[in-house]
C-alpha cells in the first residue's frame, strides 16, 4: 500500500497585504503561499491562523483564485471564525483569457471592484450593494440584478494594468494598455446603475515599456506610470506630465504608510529603491528615486508599520526588514527576520549520506541570485508529546539562574538572523524584549559558564555577561569573516570561521582569552568540547572533536598543542 502526503507546506510567497483585519487597534500582515493564507500580527508576527479574515468595522479581504472564483472574506472576533461575505464565479471558457494574467482594482470609495480577466472585457462587481444585501438579507433593498456582476466592453485588448482614480464622483478606471509599438493611458467612467461605460474620457500616449500603474490618493490625485526607462506623473485629467529617468527595471512596488508620498520599488535582481513625491499646498511639484539596498528577489512588497516592511519572494527566502535613516552595512535597512522558502524546486535527488538507511532529499531551490542547495530530512512514526508553534527556528538553548542551579530562567530561540528569549513565569513561557542580550543576530551557542557568567556566540561575535547581565568581555570575528560553528563547556569555547579555521578560547576571570588558532585543509562540519574526564573535572577538556565535510572523518585534537591524536573514518557517500 502507498500513499501521498504533503511533507512541507507551500513556502513561496505570491502576494502580501497589511491592514486592520483582526482589530482596529492592530495591524495584521496577510501572506499568500500559493493556496494557503497566513495571518501575522504586527507585535511579534507570530502566526495567527492559516486561513482568512473579518470584523464589522475592520478591513475586508478580496480573493480571486486561478480558476476565476472570487469572494470577500472577513473576520469575526467573537468566535474567531472566517466569514464569507459573498462569492461568485467569473470563469467563462468561451472568452479569450488575458495574456497578462488576472488584473484587478478596488474603487477607493468601495463602490465597485473591476476585474480584467478576458481580452476586451472589464467585469464589474458592485461590491457596495453586494455587501449591503448580504448584511441585510431580511430587507431586500435591491433588485437581484443590482447585486450581480456585469461585463463591460473596452477597445483595449492588451491591458497591462488598471487602477481606480481618487476624488471622482463616479467610479473612474484608468487603463494602461499596449497596441502594436505604442502604449496608452486612458480613463473610463462607470455608471453602475445603468451598467454602462463612458469613455475613454481622457487618453494619452505613454512610454512603450509602461507596465505599472499607481493611482495617488487625495488631495493630490493623479497617476504614476512606471516604465522601463522612466517614471511619469499625470494628474486626474492625464495632463501635466512630469518625467524622471530610471536606470533599473522595476517589477514591484509598495506604498509606505498612508502619506501617499513615498513608495518602495524593487527590481528583478533584488534592488530596493525609494520613490519620493514632492508636494506643497496639495500640488505635485516633482519626484526622485533613491537606492536603498539589496535584498532577496521580491514577488511583493507590503509596508506594515513603524518602518517594518515585508519582502515576499518566490525565488528566495522572504524577509522582514526595517527601514533605517542611516546605513546598516551597505543598505538603508536591516533584516529583522527571514522566512524559509524552498521554491522553486528545479531538481532534486534522494541520498543516503551515512548509509544508515535514512534517505534525505537534496534540493536545487530558488532562482536568480537566490539559488541554493537544501537538504531536507523527512521522518515518520514520531509520537508528538507537546507542540509549540514556532516557525523558522534554528537553535534552542537554555539559561539557568546560576551555574549550579537546576532552575531555568530563559529559553533561547535562535532564528536565521535573529534571537528571541522566553522567560519562565509560574509555569508559563512569556516573551522577553527588554533584555541586554544580542537580539539582531542568530545565536550559535549560549549557556551558563563557571562562576555564574553567561556566554552568547552569534555569527559575528562572542559576548560574555556577568551574573547581573552586564557585558564584561567581547571578541569580534575578523573583518569579512563569520562564525559558522560554535560549541562551549563551562570554561572553554571553540569556533569555526570557515576555510578550515578553528579558534580556541578559555573564559577566565570574566574575560574571553584566545589561546590557539589552527587551520585544517578541509572545511569543518561539526565540533564538540564536552569534558570527558568524569573523575576529576567536569568543567574543562584537554581535547576536542572536529568533523569534516569532504573527508567524512572525525579528528580528536589536543587543545594545548593542536596535535591530532586520532582520526576516525566515518564512511558514507552520496548517490544519485
Amino acid at each position: 500500500m502507498s500513499y501521498i502526503v504533503s511533507a512541507q507546506k507551500a513556502t513561496s510567497v505570491n502576494k502580501a497585504v497589511s491592514g486592520h483585519f483582526t482589530s482596529l487597534n492592530q495591524i495584521s500582515l496577510i501572506i499568500r503561499f500559493v493556496i494557503r493564507l497566513e495571518i501575522n500580527l504586527k507585535d511579534d508576527f507570530n502566526k495567527l491562523i492559516n486561513q482568512y479574515i473579518y470584523e464589522n468595522q475592520t478591513d475586508l479581504l478580496f480573493l480571486i483564485t486561478e480558476s476565476n472564483q472570487y469572494c470577500i472574506l472577513s473576520y469575526n472576533p467573537d468566535n474567531g471564525h472566517i466569514v464569507t461575505e459573498f462569492s461568485g464565479n467569473s470563469n467563462d471558457i468561451s472568452k479569450n483569457e488575458s495574456e497578462n494574467g488576472q488584473i484587478y482594482s478596488i474603487d477607493p470609495m468601495l463602490r465597485v471592484i473591476a476585474l480584467h480577466l478576458y481580452q476586451g472585457l472589464i467585469q464589474i462587481l458592485p461590491v457596495q450593494k453586494m455587501l449591503q444585501q448580504y448584511r441585510n438579507s431580511n430587507l431586500l433593498s435591491f433588485r437581484k440584478e443590482d447585486t450581480q456582476s456585469f461585463n463591460l466592453k473596452i477597445k483595449e485588448l492588451d491591458v497591462r494594468d488598471i487602477g481606480f482614480l481618487y476624488n471622482c464622483s463616479k467610479p473612474t478606471l484608468a487603463i494602461l494598455s499596449r497596441e502594436k509599438e505604442h502604449s496608452f493611458l486612458c480613463t473610463y467612467e462607470i455608471y453602475v446603475d445603468k451598467k454602462e461605460l463612458d469613455g475613454p474620457k481622457n487618453s494619452t500616449e505613454v512610454e512603450y515599456g509602461g507596465k505599472i500603474l499607481i493611482t495617488l490618493k487625495n488631495p493630490v490625485g493623479g497617476v504614476i506610470i512606471i516604465g522601463e526607462k522612466t517614471i511619469t506623473f499625470y494628474d486626474n485629467n492625464l495632463s501635466n506630465p512630469y518625467t524622471i529617468p530610471i536606470q533599473d527595471e522595476i517589477t514591484n512596488y509598495g506604498q509606505i504608510g498612508e502619506d501617499n508620498f513615498r513608495y518602495l520599488l524593487s527590481g528583478p535582481l533584488g534592488k530596493i529603491f525609494l520613490l519620493v513625491l514632492f508636494v506643497k499646498n496639495n500640488k505635485f511639484l516633482g519626484m526622485k528615486v533613491e537606492y536603498l539596498g539589496d535584498t532577496t528577489v521580491p514577488s511583493c512588497i507590503s509596508y506594515i508599520d513603524c518602518g517594518y516592511v515585508f519582502i515576499g519572494s518566490h525565488f528566495g527566502d522572504s524577509k522582514l526588514i526595517k527601514l533605517q535613516t542611516e546605513k546598516v552595512g551597505d543598505n538603508f535597512f536591516s533584516t529583522v527576520d527571514e522566512m524559509l522558502n524552498l521554491s522553486p524546486i528545479v531538481d532534486f535527488c534522494v541520498v543516503d549520506i551515512d548509509k544508515h538507511g535514512q534517505s534525505q532529499l537534496v534540493l536545487c531551490s530558488g532562482g536568480y541570485k537566490d539559488g541554493s542547495l537544501r537538504i531536507i530530512k523527512v521522518g515518520v512514526g514520531i509520537n508528538e508529546i507537546a507542540k509549540l508553534a514556532i516557525e523558522g527556528l534554528k537553535g534552542l538553548f537554555q539559561i539557568k539562574e546560576s551555574f549550579n542551579s537546576k532552575k531555568v530562567s530563559f529559553l533561547v530561540l535562535s532564528y536565521y538572523k535573529a534571537t528571541r528569549f522566553l522567560q519562565y513565569n509560574n509555569g508559563n513561557l512569556l516573551p522577553v524584549k527588554n533584555i541586554p542580550f544580542e537580539l539582531e543576530e542568530s545565536t550559535l551557542a549560549m549557556g551558563n559558564m563557571l562562576y555564574d557568567s553567561i556566554v552568547q556566540i552569534t555569527t559575528s561575535k562572542i559576548i560574555l555577561y556577568d551574573k547581573f547581565l552586564n557585558i564584561v568581555s567581547r571578541w569580534d570575528a575578523p573583518t569579512n569573516e563569520r562564525i559558522l560553528i560554535a560549541v562551549i563547556n563551562p570554561t572553554q569555547i571553540i569556533i569555526s570561521i570557515g576555510k578550515g579555521t578553528l579558534i580556541y578560547f578559555i573564559v577566565e576571570g570574566n574575560q574571553i582569552q584566545q589561546k590557539k588558532e589552527f587551520h585544517f585543509e578541509n572545511e569543518i562540519s561539526c565540533l564538540d568540547i564536552t569534558p570527558i574526564d568524569t573523575k576529576n573535572n567536569l568543567t574543562f577538556s584537554e581535547i576536542c572533536c572536529v568533523g569534516f565535510w569532504k573527508e567524512i572523518t572525525l579528528k580528536v585534537i589536543h587543545l594545548n598543542t593542536m596535535e591530532i591524536l586520532n582520526t576516525y573514518e566515518l564512511g558514507g557517500g552520496l548517490y544519485h
